[in-house]
């Protein structure tokens, strides 16, 4: 999968890593349950934070994984498990 612009609802605090807690996919807005893991990577001299996510929709579990670029402000989703 190619990593895919997303909208994200973060949660900014000083000192420590932001929190996302909504992300748009395609059409829909959904609540992040559950932030599994937050890795932080420096790829092509690029520091990155990534979340590996659960959400609920239609009583539906899956998984997901969201990337933050720190310098461009950027996120994307990087992976979706259905």
């Amino acid at each position: 999968m190619n990593p895919l612009d997303t909208d994200v609802v973060v949660v900014f605090r000083c000192g420590s890593d932001p929190v996302p807690l909504k992300v748009k996919i395609e059409e829909g807005v959904f609540r992040i349950d559950r932030i599994k893991a937050v890795e932080r990577k420096k790829l092509a001299g690029e520091d990155e934070i990534y979340y590996s996510c659960t959400s609920h929709i239609c009583e539906r579990s899956f998984d997901f994984e969201i990337k933050y670029t720190i310098r461009t402000c950027e996120w994307k989703i990087t992976k979706l498990i259905l």
